[in-house]
């Protein structure tokens, strides 16, 4: 039995190799396209984790399908920029020093007495579970409120209160979506709906740390966004894809017929043969024929004729599929993607199979620990 000493992921790589080796086990032929090497960056928390799914035998070599970062990490920053600005860090540590007193035993009797629970300390490094403290302490407003003495010692008044309520009520969107997040498959459409409307919803409660939260969230997202798989998979999704402008559109559908030559890249597969044209289909009456006239219709048959592979022509006929699904109407936006490609399987059956397979990359890598 290996015995593990150190458990940086380099030393746990090197076990596990090490076990597989002792136990004449192959390591997995596509292993290193699948290990996120986060090593580097174990401690940097500006560092968003990359996913990289393994989406199958047709697409275990991609080149086109690279992974995506992780949106609900991406929302933890955003958070987090807003918790490193001055005022809110003095909020912060307030309520963290009267949520410790409140927690001695000394108070905990008084506590019981008015059928209060204890407030909950939060974890610096998860911004939900100071939105569950400043909850838990607001609860406790009127215990405190009671014992004047208890809030003189602590420099607590009115004022306070409302400021604290104000920061968990500019937190309350954030902390909605994070919880969404946390479904088991987030599929790239859904969850810009959902940060979408944590924007709109943080928006319209237009404070000043609200608003601050807002901005980050924009800034945060340009990187977010920046992904062509992400890209290609909000284009597929028909009831966003209205919010793609055309630079984003156009490289989305180079994205997807680069997918889908991929996909059908078999060298096995006999060409197509495309029917040669008659050199007497031309537009020119047969009296104005002449040797010139042959000899130029002879090249543009030759140029006309011959063999097309069959992924050239996958390109030619997702082409052809691309634009006639950009004519859809928008699809309603509580529909299931899948339910709704599951409908247009026949009608676009390239753009099905690439569908599959662009909406397998999950947008989440890290769990959520909002609840527990």
């Amino acid at each position: 039995m290996a015995e593990i000493y150190d458990t940086t992921s380099n030393n746990l790589k090197c076990v596990i190799l090490k076990t597989l080796e002792n136990g004449n086990i192959s390591e997995c032929s596509d292993g290193d396209n699948n290990i996120i090497n986060e090593q580097e960056n174990d401690n940097n928390p500006e560092t968003l984790p990359l996913i990289i799914d393994d989406l199958g035998a047709a697409v275990k070599t991609s080149e086109v399908l690279r992974g995506m970062r992780c949106a609900a990490h991406t929302l933890q920053l955003s958070i987090l920029d807003v918790f490193k600005m001055k005022r809110v860090k003095l909020i912060i540590n307030k309520s963290r020093n009267l949520v410790k007193t409140l927690r001695l035993p000394k108070h905990l009797e008084a506590l019981k007495n008015m059928n209060l629970k204890r407030p909950v300390i939060d974890c610096v490094i998860r911004w939900e579970s100071a939105y569950d403290m400043l909850e838990s302490l607001l609860r406790c407003q009127q215990f405190c409120q009671v014992f004047i003495n208890l809030q003189m010692t602590l420099n607590v008044d009115s004022d306070f209160w409302t400021t604290i309520n104000d920061l968990k009520i500019a937190l309350g969107p954030a902390k909605i979506t994070s919880c969404l997040l946390q479904a088991e498959q987030l599929y790239s459409g859904d969850f810009l709906l959902e940060w979408k409307k944590c924007i709109i919803n943080t928006r319209k409660i237009n404070s000043f740390i609200s608003n601050t939260i807002v901005e980050a969230m924009k800034r945060r997202e340009i990187t977010l966004f920046n992904c062509d798989s992400f890209k290609l998979g909000i284009f597929l999704d028909g009831r966003v894809n209205v919010l793609l402008d055309e630079i984003t559109i156009r490289e989305a559908k180079n994205h997807l017929i680069l997918l889908s030559s991929e996909l059908h890249n078999d060298n096995n597969i006999d060409p197509v043969i495309i029917e040669q044209p008659s050199i007497l289909n031309n537009h020119i009456e047969d009296n104005e024929v002449d040797d010139l006239e042959l000899e130029l219709r002879t090249a543009a048959a030759d140029r006309s004729s011959g063999l097309v592979s069959r992924q050239e022509q996958v390109v030619l006929d997702i082409q052809s599929e691309i634009v006639s699904f950009m004519q859809l109407p928008r699809e309603d936006k509580i529909k299931s993607i899948i339910d709704i490609w599951t409908k247009l399987k026949k009608k676009y059956p390239l753009m099905y199979e690439c569908a599959m397979v662009a909406l397998a990359l999950s947008t989440i890598q890290i769990r959520n620990y909002s609840n527990g």
